[in-house]
């Protein structure tokens, strides 16, 4: 074929090669041309003058190998494979020796006054070619994409929000994956949206969206980053079942409850004791005392060196006649230790107001550095490791004769380390699949495994792209059941209540209709780690949870384990990221360990398109930052793998 201005003219049909055809493009649009082999078979049927014969010729695809990793690394030499940036500057600049792609200045964007983007210009190196991956797979695209994040600033800066925009397209629609602390009392002009901080004062690895052409925002997922925590609740499940018993030793009057008018973290629910509108609570009659007690679960303190316990309160108490008191246990709630027993200053004590030892009681927005009255406290409880059934309780003590609005809880943590996890020159790593999720149950004895092309009697086709997630049964006990991804599945992805099949065998039952879905795991890693290589599997099953890994060193691109790949101490670079919580949105499933390590997400804005014309226009990665710290940012050692597009099933064309 040949080429007039935007006609392709002289197109020959494969099946009839004396006929041809020309087409007339728009001037942007991307021509694929893909490379077939030709085989001719000649057939002779009788002989002499009775004989015939024909050629039969297959125009054959070659088979695609795009099923072993591509991976592209950008060392910060320029700019070159990066467009220009959508909000703030960026430029290369030397940090100790090396190149990186620092942030020189923040606009507005994100719905606030300092924000930076720039996306990664991928169609200026077709080794990272989305379009052509995203056809492969059926029109699914998945992969990992990572970069360290450093900052100029020394402490790191009191609010800041860095990372990796994903399913970014050229409306400003994407998913950002961000190192993250918000600040509810700093400066406006300088604030990160509420609408993507869960928790303030913290650092947190947040997981957030923003759609509608870039006018909205949330954040989906969040975790700490750090130690494991021994115990973590910010009020977002009622008791029972969640983690929290709720007593009194009195009747009739409220316990401890959720309470959605007041929360330290925005938009979510605290523990209430009193009433459960900020109305004056009961008080009992003269010469008695009440106690409202919330008691959590049993926490093991047995494989510690320390522990602390930090929450947020806020109270509006009688002064000096009503109280709150934190207690613990160590043998399981038996017998009961008073972690602040000193009477605070103002009752006659000898301890400041904002002590973590005074007895809570009065007004706690007449304390320093109170936010809204919400105000931190952190007890060192170190004395109590070595125990495996320690809890932890909130005792809320009225007497006779005034009354408050009551006393709440929020964001109880209990740490290893009061030192925030090392975040400069920090790792930043997401991998996302995009397919069809299907749910199964009835698994038989023949498992379904990362790779395999299961069917369905219909011709319903589809390709496992990772292992399937099970949530109860096994395939020794012949009852899985869980939920497959698939990718190169048949073009009306017509699977359909019934019997799933692998070859000629049935190997499961489809439970509910397929649906597109984004899966986000997330890692994160460090410029510090152990040597020699850590144990893998961990000896006590926390691999790759825990935060024995190998250092991702400053000027390195490391990965972790593909899913179908066993760890090996040598490939341990990362942690992955337990989700605390997520919003109703989306779907927070639990891994083949049963930890909440995957967010399953099926917002429309953000798949990738469901046909065949990829827009080499479209970004679909970049680096944000947001916050008044994010024009102390700098990235190093930005890298992408593409490694889930499954060979593609072309059919032969017969002439």
């Amino acid at each position: 074929n040949c080429r007039d201005g935007n006609i392709l003219q002289a197109i020959t049909m494969a099946q009839d090669p004396e006929e041809s055809f020309s087409i007339s493009l728009d001037a942007s649009t991307e021509v694929v041309q893909e490379p077939y082999v030709q085989v001719r078979s000649i057939g002779i049927v009788g002989q002499g003058d009775l004989s015939a014969n024909r050629e039969v010729v297959y125009n054959v695809p070659i088979p695609d190998q795009s099923s072993e990793a591509i991976i592209f690394r950008d060392d910060f030499n320029d700019l070159s494979n990066w467009s220009s940036p959508t909000y703030g500057s960026f430029a290369i600049e030397n940090r100790e020796g090396e190149n990186v792609l620092a942030v020189t200045d923040v606009e507005p964007g994100f719905g606030v006054e300092k924000a930076g983007l720039i996306a990664f210009n991928w169609a200026t190196d077709k080794v990272v070619n989305f379009a052509y991956s995203h056809r492969l797979a059926g029109y699914y695209l998945s992969y990992d994409n990572q970069v360290k994040i450093g900052f100029d600033s020394t402490p790191l800066p009191e609010q800041y929000a860095a990372g990796l925009a994903f399913r970014l397209d050229e409306n400003e629609n994407f998913y950002g994956l961000s190192f993250l602390r918000g600040c509810s009392s700093c400066d406006p002009a300088g604030r990160i949206p509420d609408e993507i901080v869960p928790e303030n004062d913290v650092n947190l690895i947040v997981l957030w969206q923003q759609t509608g052409n870039g006018t909205s925002r949330k954040w989906l997922a969040y975790s700490e980053v750090g130690l494991p925590y021994l115990f973590s609740d910010g009020a977002e499940s009622e008791p029972p079942p969640g983690k929290w018993i709720s007593e009194n030793d009195h009747a009739g009057d409220p316990l401890w409850t959720r309470d959605h008018n007041f929360a330290h973290s925005p938009g979510r629910y605290s523990w209430k004791s009193g009433s459960i509108e900020d109305n004056n609570y009961e008080d009992p009659p003269a010469g008695e005392t009440w106690n409202d007690y919330l008691i959590s679960e049993a926490i093991d303190f047995s494989q510690v060196e320390a522990a602390y316990l930090t929450f947020w309160t806020r109270y509006r108490m009688a002064a000096c006649e009503d109280w709150g008191f934190v207690e613990i246990s160590e043998d399981n709630g038996s017998n009961w230790d008073m972690l602040n027993d000193r009477l605070p200053l103002e009752c006659g004590g000898v301890e400041p107001n904002d002590s973590s030892y005074a007895g809570y009681t009065g007004n706690s927005d007449a304390l320093p550095d109170e936010e809204d009255g919400w105000v931190k406290k952190t007890i060192d409880i170190s004395s109590y490791v070595g125990n495996s059934s320690v809890r932890i309780r909130f005792r809320f003590e009225r007497n006779c004769c005034a009354t408050g609005n009551g006393w709440w809880v929020d964001d109880i943590r209990i740490i290893q380390d009061l030192q925030d996890f090392p975040l400069d020159r920090s790792t930043l790593l997401v991998r996302i699949y995009e397919g069809a999720l299907v749910e199964f149950n009835s698994g038989g004895t023949t498992p379904i495994e990362q790779g395999d092309f299961v069917t369905q009697s219909n011709g319903a086709i589809g390709r496992v792209i990772i292992p399937p997630l099970l949530t109860s049964g096994s395939w020794i006990g012949g009852n899985a059941a869980g939920m497959l991804l698939l990718n190169n599945t048949s073009p009306t992805n017509d699977f359909t209540l019934g019997s799933l099949n692998k070859g000629a065998i049935n190997v499961a039952t489809v439970t509910a209709p397929p649906s597109r879905r984004n899966l986000i795991q997330a890692y994160y890693g460090a410029d510090s780690g152990v040597d020699p290589p850590p144990t893998s599997p961990a000896p006590d099953g926390l691999y790759p949870y825990d935060q024995e890994r190998l250092r991702n060193t400053f000027g390195t691109a490391n990965w972790p384990p593909d899913p179908d790949n066993p760890p090996t101490g040598f490939d341990d670079y990362y942690t992955l990221v337990q989700w605390n919580d997520a919003v109703q949105e989306v779907d927070r499933l639990a891994d083949n360990n049963g930890k909440y390590t995957i967010i399953a997400s099926n917002q429309t804005e953000l798949f990738t398109p469901t046909d065949a014309y990829f827009p080499f226009t479209r970004p679909e990665i970049g680096l944000q930052v947001a916050g008044q710290g994010g024009a102390d940012v700098y990235f190093k050692d930005y890298a992408v793998k593409l490694g889930y597009a499954a060979q593609k099933a072309s059919i032969p064309i017969q002439q």
